[in-house]
Formats: C-alpha cells, structure tokens, sequence
C-alpha cells in the first residue's frame, strides 16, 4: 500500500476516529520516512469530547456521512 500512495501527489483520507493517534496520521508518518512530500487531506473526528448524538447527525456533523465524503471526492476530483 505504501508504495501505491507513493506515487500520489495528493491523498484524501477519512476516518472515524480523532486526529491525533489515527489511523491517517500513521499513514502519513510511514509516507514521509519513506521520503513522500505531498499532501494528506484526513477528514477525522476532532481531538476531545464528542456530545453524545445518534450516529447518522454526529458524521455528518463531521463531514464523515457519505453524502459529505462524495462531496468531498467530487470536489477534489474538480480541482
């Protein structure tokens, strides 16, 4: 997996999980020390206390809903 992000100029990832510690950050970690300097865009849930909600209006609260996320992809598919 790393050497087909490798090659990616720019990388989009979402994740339901915080910022720090995540799944993404570690993607980014490993890209970097394997000399990667593009972008990584990570769409996570924030660092800290989450009220307690139902699951549909938390994600899309957090732009992690699937209309958000192919919102999202069909915007950086345009630029």
């Amino acid at each position: 997996m790393l050497e087909k992000l490798s090659g990616s100029s720019s990388i989009l990832f979402f994740e339901e999980a915080e910022q720090t510690d995540s799944i993404s950050e570690h993607l980014l970690s490993a890209l970097y020390r394997r000399g990667w300097r593009g972008e990584l865009q990570a769409v996570t849930l924030p660092d800290g206390f989450i009220p307690q909600a139902k699951p549909d209006s938390i994600l899309a609260k957090y732009h992690l809903d699937a209309d958000s996320i192919r919102a999202r992809i069909g915007e950086e598919m345009n630029k």
